[in-house]
């Protein structure tokens, strides 16, 4: 202030700037905002995929060596998977073994999962028998994806059904056109996935991971 009466001594106090404009800009910008607004509930995943239903068949959703695979496809493939799952009693909460080959089907089915409302726990087709065993006794499930790899090690566990992605009915369920009817999403605290690590006594421990964004 008295630098600013020092250049002009004519001036009065209402000309005087009494903070510079650093200070000004940050006070305009920062302190008169406000309280920002109440968070939404986070999102899952499906909801965030759900405005890319408006997308073209010239927006490509998956790429894997010489395939791909558009967006409209991308909903169609998986609201079948997810539809055919639900048949089968998944819903929220549960968990679905998925032992495949890496690749676009792989993706389609994982969307499929968690449009059907429930979580995975991966199994490398590569796993000894005995690996799969204890994982599917520990956790369980109704259902097991699998490709034809994953087929000779996989234990025969009557209570839980296999679905092939190599199976031609399967391929032509998820191919099949016509929305399926919309399927209850799961709470964005429900478990997305569970991994199995190797623990300190050489057993696999379970890891969890949440749907929360």
């Amino acid at each position: 202030m008295v630098n600013a009466f020092a250049d002009n001594v004519d001036s009065t106090l209402r000309d005087v700037q009494l903070i510079d404009a650093a200070d000004q800009r940050h006070i305009l910008t920062q302190w008169s905002r406000g309280a920002e607004p109440p968070a939404d509930r986070p999102l899952t995943i499906p909801e965030l995929l759900e405005p890319s239903r408006e997308f073209g068949a010239d927006r490509i959703a998956l790429r894997c060596r010489d395939e791909q695979l558009d967006f409209p496809a991308l909903h169609r493939r998986s609201d079948n998977f997810a539809q055919l799952l639900a048949d089968h009693g998944v819903g929220p909460g549960s968990l679905v073994g998925l032992s495949t080959r890496r690749g676009i089907d792989m993706v389609v089915a994982l969307v499929g999962i968690m449009k059907a409302g429930a979580g995975f726990f991966p199994l490398d087709p590569a796993y000894p028998r005995a690996r799969k065993q204890f994982m599917l006794d520990d956790v369980e499930p109704r259902v097991v994806v699998v490709t034809a790899e994953a087929l000779d090690t996989m234990p025969d566990v009557p209570q839980v059904t296999l679905i092939s992605l190599d199976d031609p009915a399967v391929q032509h369920a998820m191919a099949a056109d016509g929305r399926p009817r919309r399927l209850p999403l799961p709470d964005p605290e429900d478990p997305m996935y569970l991994v199995f690590t190797s623990g300190s006594t050489g057993k696999p421990r379970v890891c969890w991971a949440l749907t929360e964004r």
